[in-house]
């Protein structure tokens, strides 16, 4: 309890509210609910989720020169996004702008795994003081196993903005069991997963979501494949070094010393990184890939990040959103042609 507390004590001004089941991803951060996942209807609860978010009227100050002081006067092209629960602003928007509530994000990813409620929460919350939350839920009854004991365990994972600035974000996301690397997982039918404005009817945008991402089973077992294949592709010192070079080109006339130490790193990966002594990763097209996700999980730059945490965060969000999720999929991209 006392190492639990610590850590909340630590955690980042980002992270509002979070719960977090087992280890994922955020190791240890937020209100810790046991190592079972949850279905969302506790979830949203144990992430302090469980509030509602309305658009109300703005008023602004103008100086009247007749009353010689500041008047109010009433907008009428924007509103307030005000979460009920504290009358907190998260935000200002246009009149078009559609509200999306926790709960109505919470039911989109039950619906996407159909009626058996095949997800299963392990982190959800609230960040930047509620402009933005997000859940993180396993597909249960799925795994990646391109090797054999190297298991990847599937997810979905939703980012929503209260503060109009940031769309509902939907994709699916993986998780390498042995060191918690994380690989965002391209769709054919939605490469970078789904995007919803906030604008226009919701009802209709996310149904139309919902199909495209309600073929779980498919696009999983796919992307298993994808892996089995990597595993099969040996890479010898001259495949990675010509791998590297295209994945963090450095122009001969121009020496790069960043750029240099971000492949020697990657290269100690490759050689001895998390899972490397599993039978069959070693020297591969897939270990070569884990080198990457590693590297991009729990290595990459953090700059201005002070604490663990503040670390933490920055990769996080990198990999799921960011440049690391770019540098991931320029890595699967160049393996796959291999």
């Amino acid at each position: 309890t006392t190492t639990r507390n610590k850590r909340e004590e630590q955690m980042s001004a980002e992270v509002e509210t979070m719960m977090y089941t087992q280890t994922v991803p955020w190791h240890g951060l937020g209100t810790y609910v046991g190592d079972t996942p949850l279905l969302s209807e506790e979830a949203i609860v144990k992430a302090g989720l469980d509030w509602e978010v309305e658009k109300t009227d703005l008023m602004a100050l103008r100086y009247d020169e007749t009353l010689d002081k500041d008047v109010e006067c009433l907008t009428s092209e924007y509103f307030a996004n005000v979460r009920t629960s504290d009358n907190k602003v998260l935000g200002v928007v246009q009149n078009r702008y559609s509200l999306i509530q926790n709960s109505e994000a919470f039911a989109f990813m039950d619906q996407i795994a159909g009626p058996g409620k095949l997800l299963r929460y392990h982190t959800a919350g609230s960040l930047f003081g509620g402009k933005r939350v997000w859940m993180l839920a396993e597909v249960t009854g799925l795994v990646i196993e391109p090797v054999k004991n190297d298991i990847t365990q599937p997810y979905v994972l939703l980012v929503n903005g209260h503060d109009g600035r940031m769309p509902l974000k939907a994709m699916f996301t993986s998780v390498r069991v042995v060191c918690q690397n994380t690989l965002n997982m391209a769709l054919k039918s939605a490469k970078d997963g789904i995007t919803i404005r906030h604008t226009g009817s919701l009802k209709d945008k996310l149904a139309a979501s919902r199909d495209i991402l309600g073929i779980t089973t498919r696009e999983i077992e796919a992307h298993n494949e994808l892996a089995k294949n990597l595993a099969q592709k040996k890479m010898g010192d001259a495949v990675f070094k010509q791998f590297l070079e295209n994945l963090v080109p450095i122009a001969e006339d121009k020496p790069n010393t960043r750029r240099e130490n971000v492949r020697d790193k990657l290269t100690e990966l490759f050689q001895s990184g998390a899972g490397t002594e599993i039978p069959g990763v070693r020297g591969t097209a897939w270990g070569a890939l884990q080198a990457v996700t590693e590297y991009n999980t729990h290595w990459r730059g953090t700059r201005g990040a002070k604490t663990d945490v503040e670390k933490q965060t920055s990769r996080l969000q990198s990999t799921w959103m960011g440049t690391g999720n770019t540098m991931n999929r320029e890595a699967l991209a160049l393996l796959a042609a291999v």
